[in-house]
Parts: structure tokens; sequence; C-alpha cells
């Protein structure tokens, strides 16, 4: 059976407009002038772009932008700082570690809402920022919570900052105390300052001992002094001049290799002779180098007096000791006492002879065989 037979006048119809349909175009004029509108406004809008052109929103939009940015970041930095206040610095474990209590404030703020305080600005000093109040209630208890953890940040920086303080004292303190226990600590062996009859001179002496030092000064007679440097090429004028000075043998040792090892320093010109309530400074070699400048001795007499004296300064090493001519630039008989000072184990060291004797000037008579 044909099919096109069995249509209904309708559908032939029907069919017919919809293949009439299908042919119906635009007429080529429409499309050329549809296609060089498009092209017309596609090469208007692909020139390069201007964010400053004509549109000014565009431009506006850029300075609000900028703007917003540097009020942000000032209120971070301002963050940072709370009641003019700023943290100092904190070990990395304490920064991350939050308070104990930050808990217990969140609820104790959930209970009781309170005002929040407003940051601090920067062209409002810190004394006369009023305080902002909110009305809701959930921003106040956000922003006093993180003022609260803010606050404890600023009370933990606080107790580092006092607890380095006090540290540092305390060290200062110890290091004091060292040096102050290291002066006045009494020695293994205490010092002793003794007085007597010398075994070989037969004569006064007064010795100060400890366990590093040993110094001994033995009275010298008049004559033995005048006798000794006239043998030596002095003339007789020049041998009472050394006589008449108050000479003492000194023996000075280091006796520290026996205990406590260390070195001894001293400086003859800053041991002091008191002498009637006069304080004083003792003859050295350096004070008679300028007397005999001033004198016709000879050079062989002025060297054989200098390595008589002992030296003005010296070092002595553990074991160390030297002895030599001591002189005080005072009469024959005078009374005095004697301020030694020294540097050994660290630290400056001194000790006071008193009531010490010159020699008087007499003239012993000839033993009877």
């Amino acid at each position: 059976m044909n099919t096109e037979d069995n249509k209904l006048p309708e559908d032939t119809q029907l069919s017919s407009l919809y293949k009439q349909a299908e042919q119906e175009m635009p007429a080529t004029h429409i499309d050329d002038a549809i296609l060089a509108a498009a092209k017309h406004e596609t090469e208007k809008y692909s020139l390069p772009y201007n964010p400053f052109s004509n549109n000014w929103r565009i431009s506006a939009s850029l300075a609000a932008v900028l703007v917003l940015s540097v009020g942000i970041v000032t209120l971070m930095e301002d963050e940072f700082i709370l009641d003019g206040v700023a943290p100092l610095a904190i070990e990395e474990d304490e920064l991350f570690q939050p308070p104990a209590n930050l808990a217990k404030e969140k609820i104790a703020l959930k209970k009781t809402p309170i005002k929040a305080r407003a940051k601090p600005s920067l062209r409002q000093p810190a004394a006369k920022r009023p305080p902002i109040t909110t009305a809701d209630t959930s921003d106040v208890e956000t922003g006093q919570g993180l003022l609260s953890f803010r606050g404890q940040d600023r009370k933990r920086n606080e107790q580092l900052a006092r607890k380095k303080k006090q540290e540092s004292q305390r060290t200062a303190a110890k290091t004091t105390d060292r040096i102050s226990l290291a002066a006045a600590m009494p020695l293994s062996a205490p010092p002793a300052i003794t007085t007597g009859t010398d075994e070989q001179a037969r004569l006064p002496y007064w010795q100060y001992k400890d366990e590093g030092l040993s110094i001994r000064l033995i009275q010298r007679l008049p004559d033995q002094t005048r006798g000794y440097f006239v043998a030596r090429g002095f003339s007789t004028e020049h041998a009472e001049l050394i006589a008449q000075s108050c000479v003492f043998q000194t023996v000075f040792k280091n006796i520290s290799d026996k205990g406590k090892p260390s070195e001894i320093i001293y400086n003859m010109e800053n041991w002091i002779v008191t002498h009637q309530g006069k304080a004083g400074e003792m003859k050295t070699r350096e004070k008679w180098a300028t007397q005999w400048q001033q004198s016709n001795a000879t050079i062989l007499a002025k060297l054989a007096f200098i390595s008589s004296l002992l030296p003005t300064m010296q070092d002595y090493q553990p074991g160390d000791n030297n002895k030599g001519m001591s002189t005080f630039d005072l009469a024959p008989a005078s009374s005095f006492s004697l301020k030694l000072t020294w540097q050994q184990y660290g630290i400056q060291r001194s000790v006071t002879i008193p009531d010490m004797q010159c020699a008087a000037d007499t003239h012993a008579d000839p033993e009877t065989p």
C-alpha cells in the first residue's frame, strides 16, 4: 500500500509548508551587513586596555582598594601593641602554647558580656582612647576573647622579661660574690706576722708568711752599711748617706709551689711607709739614681749600689726567691708600719706589718778574744 495515498489533506499541506520553511534563508545583503557590524564592534574592543581611560569608576575602584589595603596593614600592626605596650621576645615553644585558662575565660565571657575596648589609634594617645560598645553579644565575646588572649601574651612576655632580668642580676651578684669571696677567702695556712731575732744576722726581723708568700725584713746596723759601701768604692760621705736611710735586708720568696702554685707580681712604689701618722714612700732604686746624678759617685759604685738593692718591680714564679737591701728614708731608731701589696691568685692582696723599728746608730765595741 502506498503511504502517500493514506495521508490526510491536512498532513499533505503541513508537509508542504515545512519543506518551504527549510528552504527559506536570509537574504545575502542582510548577512553581509550583520557580519560587517560584528567585525566593527570586535575591532573596537580589541584595542589595548587602559585602566585609566574615560571610565572613572575603574580608577576610583583602584584608589579605594589601595586605601583599604593601607588601613588593613596599619590595623594588623596595631594589633601587636595593646595599651601602648609592645610584646617582648619569647621562646618559640611558648609562643604557640595557648594559655591554660583561655577556655575558662571564654565561658565567663559568654555568661557576662562586657564592653570591648577600642584598638589604639596612631593619632590618638593611649590614655585618651575611648571604649567602643557593640550591640552584638557574639562580637563582644569574640573581641574580648582576643583581648584576653593578647593580655595573656603580654603578661607572659612581662614575666619572661622579669625572669631574664632576675637571672642577669643573679649572675652578676654571683660573679661579685665570687670575687669578694676570693679576696676574703682564708688561706689553708692562716697568714701570720711574726718578729724575733734572725739566726744569722743576730738582729731583729719582721716577717709575713702565708701559703703563697714569705717576706722577712731584717735590720741592718748603720755601721754594717757604711763598711759595705765603702768597700765597694763609695766615698765616706756617700756611704754615710745610705747608712742614715734605715736599711733592711729583705728576703722575698714565692712559696706557692708547696700548695697552690701561683705567680707573684709586686711594685715597691705601691708600698706605703707610715711614720708618726704620715704616709710616705720607700726610697727605691729610681729615687737613688736621681740623687746619684747630682753627686760625683763613680759608675762602678753606682752599679754596685743598684745590684745591692731589692728590685723595685719583679715577678716571682712558684719557688722563686730573691734578697736585697730595702731603704725606707727614715732616721735610725725610727718606728714605722709597712703596708705591702702584691698580685697573686688573680687578685690584689695586701698586708700591713706594724711596729717596725729602724736600727739605732750604735757603734759596737770589738769583741774581746
